[in-house]
């Protein structure tokens, strides 16, 4: 058990939020670059699902910040792309946004599969009644951001096996 004293003392911090302005210079139309060297993209390295997925949840967890919602938009629809429709996913990423490997189950899948849980998990959905599943994609959608990226996040056969469905 950890017990919290408190000190007469110490002052208060305010810790800032952070700043997406590095990010926001390594992320393009293609994606989130993977190297950098300083503050310049590294462009000729290309993108990584790794990376790109990784931005995901970082920015959907900061899901108070409607600054971010372009971010989200992208790097949704970056890991949407890297997908196939077996479930496996690309990791490479060239800068003419063709993919350079194989789509696999390596790192880059459980990678790609946290960003897309973080978007879903972190969408602002309307309520659903305690001890009540959703029954129809419509029952998840966001409220009060119509377009939402998490909206388009397709459901697996297995949601739509047991009565969910497509909006």
């Amino acid at each position: 058990m950890i017990e919290l004293v408190r000190a007469p003392h110490l002052t208060r911090v305010e810790i800032p939020g952070p700043t997406y302005t590095h990010l926001r210079r390594l992320t393009d139309t293609g994606g989130l670059y993977e190297h950098a060297e300083g503050v310049v993209p590294r462009r000729e390295h290309g993108y990584c699902l790794d990376d790109v997925a990784r931005a995901l949840v970082v920015v959907c967890r900061d899901d108070e910040a409607p600054e971010l919602d372009d971010l989200r938009e992208h790097y949704l629809a970056f890991v949407l792309a890297a997908q196939e429709p077996d479930g496996r996913f690309h990791n490479r990423r060239l800068p003419d946004l063709t993919w350079s490997d194989p789509a696999s189950v390596d790192d880059c899948w459980g990678r790609g599969l946290w960003g897309l849980g973080t978007a879903v998990a972190r969408a602002p959905h309307t309520s659903v009644p305690p001890g009540q599943k959703p029954r129809r994609a419509a029952d998840c959608r966001s409220s009060g951001r119509r377009g939402h990226a998490c909206d388009r996040v397709a459901l697996s056969p297995r949601a739509e096996r047991d009565g969910f469905t497509r909006l």
